[in-house]
């Protein structure tokens, strides 16, 4: 028969030092696993919630082109046709561009927080675009360079979120 053994003896014959330094090793290395874990994953949680604020500065931007757009297409539109709007209508559609641009100033403010150096540029290129359209004297000359200049700014501001947005 084999032989019998108290808990008496099993606790006396333990070899407790090397217990105890495996119960160690296992505690510190689950310690850091954890901690590595939580670390990753916050981490990834960062970076999620950064992208998640620059497309979302990136789609103000251009929600912003193209409501600046729609009203200076509206008001080209009325240059092309041979009657004249209205001093309401051309003085609601005025303030209507007033404010998008504005609203559209005020985001790209905003995104610069977070959008690439070229957004910006290109955004200052547009605003320098406006600015020159406004020293025409012709009417259908004014609205055609602000027209061109918010469609380049809008064609390379979807170039420039695309390439933001998907690099790592």
């Amino acid at each position: 028969m084999g032989v019998k053994m108290d808990w008496h003896d099993f606790i006396v014959k333990m070899d407790w030092p090397e217990l105890l330094a495996n119960l160690v090793i296992s505690a510190l290395v689950a310690l850091g696993t954890a901690s590595l874990i939580v670390h990753l994953a916050l981490r990834h949680f960062y970076a999620e919630k950064w992208w998640e604020r620059k497309s979302a500065a990136y789609f103000s931007i251009i929600e912003s082109l193209h409501e600046v757009r729609a009203r200076t297409e509206t008001k080209y539109s009325f240059s092309q046709q041979s009657r004249a709007p209205s001093k309401t209508i051309e003085q609601e559609l005025n303030q209507k561009i007033s404010h998008a641009i504005s609203h559209l100033r005020r985001q790209i403010d905003l995104g610069s927080l977070i959008i690439s150096g070229e957004a910006i540029s290109a955004t200052h290129k547009l605003m320098a675009g406006l600015d020159a359209s406004a020293k025409t004297n012709s009417l259908p000359d004014h609205v055609k360079i602000k027209l061109t200049a918010l469609d380049e700014c809008l064609s390379n501001m979807r170039r420039i979120a695309r390439e933001d947005l998907i690099r790592p």
